[in-house]
């Protein structure tokens, strides 16, 4: 049986800003893929999908791209998104052409 965690949220202060993670510094730390695989390996899990972690709005693409093409074992990305946006049309359009989000 192939396990796929659907909910996989990494952390990179060095590239993207995360405002809300002020405000918690019990989990206000970097969380990369290879940490993140170095523990779930251990478990059986293949797979995950990298759930966004509501970075800083300007940050939301750069994100999305990035953790795309970060690790052969992240198969996918939910993307953020800000719906109330008027340019959340173009967004979709834009995310539906990076490799991992289906539009």
């Amino acid at each position: 049986m192939t396990i796929i965690d659907t909910h996989l949220h990494l952390v990179y202060q060095d590239r993207f800003s995360y405002p809300w993670l002020d405000g918690v510094p019990a989990i206000n730390k970097e969380w990369t893929v290879e940490s993140y695989f170095a523990e779930a390996e251990k478990l059986g899990i293949e797979a995950a999908l990298h759930m966004e972690v509501d970075v800083a709005e300007k940050d939301i693409e750069g994100e999305t791209r990035f953790v795309t093409r970060l690790h052969p074992k992240v198969i996918g990305a939910i993307a953020a998104c800000r719906p109330e946006k008027p340019d959340f049309p173009s967004w979709l359009e834009i995310a539906a052409s990076i490799g991992g989000v289906k539009g």
